[in-house]
């Protein structure tokens, strides 16, 4: 009579890797290693990556056990890489709408797809237009053959707009020389004109018949400096 042996079958629920258990079960495979030292374990794990072929995060696991700056800089380098995009302001989006010379079809697909890949950094192309609109002073007069503004309302707005473009700046000589500082806006202006430009057919309504588009003239004022 012939016995064939047989395999004995594993009873019960066949075990978990580590990484697949719980917290609960990983302290209770664990118990043992706690009563070793950081030190032993430290070296246990360099053991291990190496025999794995993981040379580089024994390394690394190396420099951090023997130094404490070498953790500080991998953490630093951590919380760098977690960090969240840095959404735009609208006055930084036209900022790069306009020197991109770029279309509203462009913008917006580029607002898409940074949207698509969750990065939604740039804001709405109706949010750019509402800070299209501020840079607008007020006191704008537009006819078919003049455009005209105010003087102050010209100098009020672009002294604003410098002044909320280098806020940091002014907070800082604020807080160095008190509560407020004075300054003096020193702008410069000039004329310029142009003939012989093509003439449209279509015909001035608010005008005489003695204007036309063939020439321009335009007077232009600039900023140059803040002092105080």
């Amino acid at each position: 009579m012939t016995h064939t042996p047989t395999t004995a079958k594993t009873v019960g629920r066949p075990a978990k890797r580590f990484s697949e258990s719980s917290d609960v079960a990983k302290r209770r495979r664990i118990h043992t290693l706690l009563e070793k030292s950081a030190e032993e374990l430290s070296f246990a794990t360099q053991v291990t990556l190496r025999a794995q072929g993981l040379r580089t995060a024994a390394e690394m696991v190396k420099g951090v056990s023997e130094c404490s700056e070498n953790t500080q800089q991998l953490k630093k380098a951590i919380t760098q890489s977690k960090k969240s995009p840095i959404k735009l302001t609208s006055d930084e989006a036209l900022a790069s709408f306009v020197q991109k010379k770029l279309t509203k079809n462009q913008y917006v697909a580029i607002h898409t797809e940074t949207k698509t890949h969750n990065a939604d950094i740039y804001p709405t192309y109706a949010e750019l237009l509402l800070a299209k609109k501020r840079c607008y002073p007020e006191n704008i007069s537009v006819t078919e053959v003049l455009e005209e503004i105010v003087l102050q309302s010209l100098l009020d707005h672009t002294v604003r707009r410098i002044m909320i473009t280098q806020k940091d700046v002014l907070q800082r000589v604020c807080a160095s020389s008190g509560n407020s500082v004075n300054v003096r806006a020193i702008f410069k202006w000039g004329c310029d004109g142009a003939a012989g430009q093509q003439n449209y057919k279509q015909r001035f309504v608010d005008s005489d018949h003695n204007h036309d588009d063939s020439f321009m003239f335009v007077v232009s004022c600039v900023p140059i400096r803040l002092v105080d």
